[in-house]
């Protein structure tokens, strides 16, 4: 490390690490030089695919309903909510992709939870239709 105060003179820091995260290239988001990039190890974490979504969601949708004691009804229209929140969600991932100007355009699975965590923390049993619920999902959906 440079030192401002005497130039010329070094500052050297021994037994420090980095850590780095970085999303992937693209949207205006650059590459980083292999130069820089040589001094980490890489580690790419590739993206959740639909079946597993479903299934961690799904999941977690059939647990509430049984422990709030929801009717058959409103089981049933919440499981079904967890496929076609699915396919509205690849829907927006092919349609809203970030570019250099708008970079904060990204559609992620925290949307997803964000919704299911809205639709959880409502008590049960004042949703007692099938239209209740949905009323509910597009709430939470917006």
């Amino acid at each position: 490390l440079a030192n401002f105060q005497k130039p010329g003179e070094w500052k050297f820091v021994r037994g420090l690490d980095y850590l780095a995260t970085m999303a992937t290239p693209g949207g205006g988001r650059p590459d980083l030089p292999p130069r820089l990039k040589r001094h980490f190890t890489l580690v790419y974490v590739p993206r959740v695919v639909r079946v597993d979504l479903e299934s961690i969601f799904g999941s977690i949708m059939r647990q509430y309903a049984a422990q709030e004691k929801a009717t058959p009804e409103v089981t049933k229209v919440a499981n079904a909510s967890v496929s076609v929140t699915m396919k509205i969600f690849e829907q927006l991932m092919h349609i809203i992709q970030p570019t250099s100007v708008k970079f904060h355009h990204t559609v992620s699975v925290r949307d997803i939870s964000r919704l299911y965590a809205g639709v959880i923390r409502l008590h049960w049993d004042e949703i007692t239709t099938r239209e209740s619920f949905v009323r509910l999902w597009k709430h939470e959906a917006e």
